[in-house]
């Protein structure tokens, strides 16, 4: 299964805290500590017209102290086609500077009971400035 995490038009990410400052315009993911709360769109392609077919929703933490890795969380809640209503969940290491991010499926609900699997992250575009990037997560899931 390929899935599509594309950050929208619309903030789907926001800085919730950066180590011991309180949230500014100033921090950065980069800075160790920042944790942010994410609601991306999951799609079937990369463009931004492909069909969405679900919401990639939780965390991560900044958790390097180079600033260079962070800890993901998230669960992937399908809304549409064959998996509608079913969840998926992420977790584990992301050295996001990497071509390829491997990543745990810990768990699911509905047609993913039981599963446990992982994930192939690659980035497939990012701007930077505005922190939104297009990530190809080709998954894989073992059914018990």
């Amino acid at each position: 299964m390929k899935l599509f995490n594309l950050y929208g038009e619309k903030q789907t990410m926001e800085l919730l805290s950066s180590g011991d400052q309180l949230p500014t315009a100033t921090f950065k993911t980069s800075d160790f500590g920042t944790l942010a709360a994410i609601d991306d769109a999951v799609t079937e392609g990369p463009d931004r017209s492909s069909k969405e077919i679900g919401r990639a929703q939780g965390m991560y933490i900044n958790s390097q102290l180079d600033g260079r890795a962070l800890h993901m969380m998230f669960s992937v809640i399908f809304t549409d086609g064959k998996y509608k209503g079913s969840t998926l969940e992420f977790q584990g290491f992301d050295p996001f500077i990497a071509e390829e991010r491997e990543f745990s499926i810990v768990s699911g609900t509905g047609g993913f009971r039981f599963v446990k699997g992982y994930v192939i992250m690659t980035t497939e575009s990012m701007d930077i400035p505005s922190m939104r990037a297009i990530l190809k997560l080709n998954v894989t899931v073992k059914h018990y």
